[in-house]
């Protein structure tokens, strides 16, 4: 079962990954890691309008001081970029 069709990416993508991506709370860091992993895997669901917000926000966590969450970042980043 596949929620990729059922799910309209750019309302979540607005209403709560990109709040998600921002938070910079160190209880945070996996969330923060796991939202990068999932924007880079629905990298076909962001629209060209999302595509500056989602790149400035991973290249954001660039900064990170935790290495898993600036690998999620750069692989999130290499899927928006192919």
């Amino acid at each position: 079962y596949e929620l990729h069709d059922h799910v309209d990416f750019d309302v979540w993508y607005e209403s709560h990954l990109a709040a998600e991506l921002a938070d910079r709370c160190p209880a945070g860091r996996v969330l923060r890691r796991r939202a990068a992993w999932l924007l880079g895997c629905w990298v076909a669901k962001v629209s060209d309008t999302m595509r500056p917000s989602a790149y400035r926000l991973l290249i954001g966590l660039l900064e990170e001081p935790d290495a898993c969450v600036q690998l999620a970042a750069v692989g999130g980043l290499r899927a928006l970029v192919e």
